[in-house]
């Protein structure tokens, strides 16, 4: 379900050119139609533990259109410039990032899949089909 949560707050940022606070992502997937347990909005709480992998996704997956292989170091760097840090401020590094790759590379092929489409429209969601025009414009 995370990588819906994703795939919503992508949207979300492409909808309104900035990123989403928790309770705005929450009230977002609710008008799409995706709740949580009980069939209650998604939790702020649950939805923050998740922003800042998010966003490094973000980051890493435009450097996956143009390469193979991300360059972690190179993602590092790039967090660093956008004030990204991990918890209690410490730095995001290469490492981090390189331990995040396999799920960064599953989460990319899953989205990019032929087969991924909208559970509710049967369409390829409009934040994927946005990422991969804005992925195009912009190498």
């Amino acid at each position: 379900m995370t990588d819906r949560y994703c795939l919503a707050c992508n949207d979300y940022r492409i909808r309104h050119g900035t990123e989403p606070s928790d309770r705005e992502l929450s009230a977002h997937l609710t008008g799409q139609g995706l709740l949580g347990r009980g069939q209650q909005p998604v939790s702020p709480s649950y939805l923050r533990r998740h922003f800042l992998r998010w966003r490094i996704h973000h980051l890493w997956a435009q450097h996956r259109t143009h390469t193979q292989a991300p360059s972690p170091a190179r993602i590092a760097r790039e967090c660093a410039r956008h004030g990204m840090t991990r918890q209690y401020n410490h730095p995001i590094t290469a490492q981090y990032i390189e331990e995040l790759g396999p799920h960064f590379e599953r989460r990319w092929q899953t989205l990019n899949s032929v087969q991924t489409v909208d559970v509710l429209t049967r369409r390829p969601p409009q934040a994927l089909i946005e990422l991969r025009n804005h992925a195009h414009r912009h190498p």
